[in-house]
C-alpha cells in the first residue's frame, strides 16, 4: 500500500512538474514573439500583459501596423489559457480598430457589424497550432454591399520559425447598385502559406486559388474558372529569388468560352541586401517627405545601385495565350529583360542624375527578349509593320531591344 501511494505521488507530482513546465514554455514563447514582433519595423507593439500562474494564465496583446496617410489598424488579442502535463489548451478573441490620427478611432467590427472572432489552439514542447472561424455577415454601406460567409483561419507555429497557415473562405460576394450595376462573386477561396521568416529575411511559399471569380457589370461579365496564382520567395543577405505563377483557369464571356491564359515570371541577380534596405524605408516612411527629411533618399539610392550592379533580369519562364472568342488565337511566349550591371560606375544613379553620366547609358545597358511561337500578320499591319519582317522558316519570332533599337527577326522597326 505505501508503494503504492509513493508511485502515486512520484506519478503525480511528475505531472504536476510537467504542467509547471508546459506553462512556462507557453510563456516564454509569448515573450519571443513579442520581440520577433519588435524587430519588424511595419508593426509596433503597442502592449503586451502577461499573468503568469502555475495551472493557468492570461494576457492581452496589442499591436499596431502603420498605414498610409499617419494611420494605424490596431489589432488586440486578449487570451486565456489552461496548462495541461506536456501542453497548453488556450482561447482568445480578435478585436480590430483604426487608428485615424487626432484622438479619432474607429471600432472596425463594429462598423461591418459582427462580433469578435475568437480563436483557439494548443501549445505543445515544439509548436502551436490554432483555428478561427468568422460568422457569416453582410455589410451594407450607401449603394455598396459585401457578404462574407464560410471564413475560417488554420495554422501552426513551430518555436523553430516555421508557419504554416490556411485561409478559406467559402462566398465573397461584391455588389455596387450604381449606374454601373458592379458584381463581384468569389467562391471556394483558398490561401494557404508555408514560410520561415526572420525579419527581413524570408523563405516560403503561398498559393491562392479559387473555385470561381464572377466580375459584371450592365455592359458585360467576366467568368474565371479555378483561378490559381502561386509564389515562391528565397529572400536572404545574398539573394532575391523570387517565382510566380499564374493560371486564370476556363476564361467565360457572356456564358461562352473565351480562352485560357498562364503565366510565370522568376528573378535573377537581385541582391538580397538591397532589397532588404528598399523594405526598410517603404515600412518605415508613409510619406516620401518623411525618408527625405530622415536621409533615407540615400539608402534608396545606394540599394537601387546595389542591385543595378548585380545585373538584375526578370525572366518571363512562360506566356500561354488560348483565344476563342472574339479570335481565335494560340500564342506561347518566352523572354527575359535583364540589366547589364557589369562594370557598373561608383554611385552610378547619382551620377546619371547629376548629368555626369550619358543617360542614354540606362538604355543602352537594357535588354528586352521575347520569343514568340508566332505573330499575326494582320496585327503588324495595324500597327505600320510590313508582313515581310516574319520569318516563316523559324519556329519563333524574335522581338529584340537591344542598345536603344527595337528589332524583329534581326529587322529594324521604327518605334
Amino acid at each position: 500500500m505505501k508503494k503504492i501511494v509513493i508511485l502515486g505521488l512520484v506519478v503525480l507530482g511528475t505531472a504536476v512538474g510537467a504542467t509547471v513546465i508546459a506553462g512556462r514554455e507557453f510563456q516564454a514563447q509569448l515573450v519571443q514573439l513579442e520581440t520577433k514582433m519588435d524587430q519588424d519595423p511595419r508593426i509596433e507593439v503597442v502592449n503586451n500583459t502577461l499573468n503568469k500562474g502555475l495551472f493557468s494564465s492570461s494576457g492581452s496583446m496589442i499591436f499596431a501596423m502603420h498605414l498610409e496617410d499617419d494611420q494605424r489598424l490596431i489589432i488586440e488579442s486578449p487570451w486565456q489559457a489552461s496548462h495541461f502535463p506536456g501542453w497548453v489548451d488556450y482561447t482568445g478573441q480578435l478585436l480590430l480598430s483604426l487608428d485615424l490620427g487626432l484622438q479619432e478611432t474607429v471600432n472596425l467590427l463594429d462598423r461591418v457589424g459582427i462580433l469578435a472572432p475568437e480563436y483557439q489552439g494548443t501549445a505543445g514542447w515544439k509548436k502551436t497550432t490554432f483555428q478561427m472561424h468568422l460568422e457569416p455577415f453582410v455589410f451594407n454601406e450607401g449603394l455598396a454591399s459585401l457578404e462574407v460567409s464560410g471564413a475560417s483561419v488554420t495554422g501552426s507555429y513551430s518555436y523553430s520559425g516555421e508557419q504554416q497557415g490556411q485561409l478559406v473562405i467559402n462566398k465573397l460576394a461584391f455588389s455596387e447598385q450604381n449606374y454601373a450595376a458592379t458584381t463581384f462573386d468569389l467562391n471556394d477561396l483558398t490561401v494557404s502559406w508555408n514560410q520561415v521568416s526572420n525579419y527581413p529575411w524570408l523563405q516560403g511559399t503561398a498559393e491562392v486559388s479559387a473555385g470561381r471569380i464572377y466580375v459584371a457589370n450592365q455592359q458585360q461579365n467576366i467568368e474565371l474558372i479555378q483561378p490559381r496564382l502561386s509564389q515562391e520567395l528565397v529572400l536572404n543577405q545574398q539573394a532575391f529569388d523570387y517565382l510566380a505563377s499564374l493560371d486564370l483557369g476556363e476564361i467565360k464571356s457572356q456564358g461562352s468560352p473565351m480562352g485560357s491564359a498562364k503565366l510565370r515570371l522568376k528573378t535573377e541577380g537581385l541582391n538580397g541586401q538591397a532589397v532588404a534596405d528598399l523594405m526598410d524605408v517603404v515600412a518605415t516612411n508613409t510619406h516620401l517627405e518623411e525618408a527625405e527629411a530622415k536621409g533615407d533618399l540615400d539608402r534608396v539610392q545606394g540599394a537601387l545601385n546595389s542591385l543595378l550592379a548585380g545585373s538584375p533580369a526578370v525572366v518571363l519562364q512562360e506566356f500561354n495565350l488560348t483565344l476563342k472568342s472574339p479570335i481565335v488565337l494560340e500564342q506561347q511566349t518566352t523572354g527575359k529583360l535583364s540589366f547589364d550591371g557589369r562594370n557598373l560606375p561608383i554611385s552610378y544613379l547619382q551620377q546619371i542624375e547629376k548629368g555626369r553620366l550619358d543617360s542614354n547609358d540606362l538604355i543602352n545597358r537594357t535588354r528586352l527578349e521575347l520569343n514568340f511561337s508566332r505573330l499575326d500578320q494582320g496585327l503588324l499591319m495595324m500597327l505600320g509593320i510590313p508582313a515581310s519582317v516574319l520569318n516563316p522558316d523559324q519556329a519563333e519570332q524574335k522581338l529584340v531591344f537591344e542598345a536603344g533599337e527595337l528589332r524583329l527577326n534581326g529587322n529594324h522597326l521604327p518605334f
